[in-house]
């Protein structure tokens, strides 16, 4: 998944497998307000911010290459090793600098 935010609104999309139910307006506000945006006086405020969602059903061709990774399909590492190490390629990100640096 990936996220985007601009004045006030986030944007959450992308692709994923799950079987749960998840409510990604709450868990998204949620998130926000932990990570201390829950004040318009602070720039962004987790409380009233507009949240679209655009999430879809992970293709079967990523999930191949993301649920197992090769090294374990091969035998070459043991699946606690591979699970310690992630998948790689995937991560988050929130916010910009607070203040800039003096020049």
């Amino acid at each position: 998944m990936r996220d985007s935010y601009q004045d006030g609104f986030v944007v959450l999309l992308g692709e994923i497998t799950t079987r749960a139910v998840i409510n990604f307006d709450v868990l998204v506000r949620k998130v926000v307000n932990e990570i201390g945006y829950d004040n318009s006086e602070k720039g962004f405020d987790g409380n009233s911010c507009g949240v679209l969602v655009a999430i879809a059903r992970q293709s079967g061709d990523i999930a191949m290459g993301v649920d197992k990774a090769l090294e374990a399909k091969t035998g070459e590492m043991s699946d606690a090793e591979i699970e310690a190490i992630g998948a790689g390629d995937q991560g988050m990100m929130f916010g910009l600098p607070a203040t800039r640096p003096q020049r």
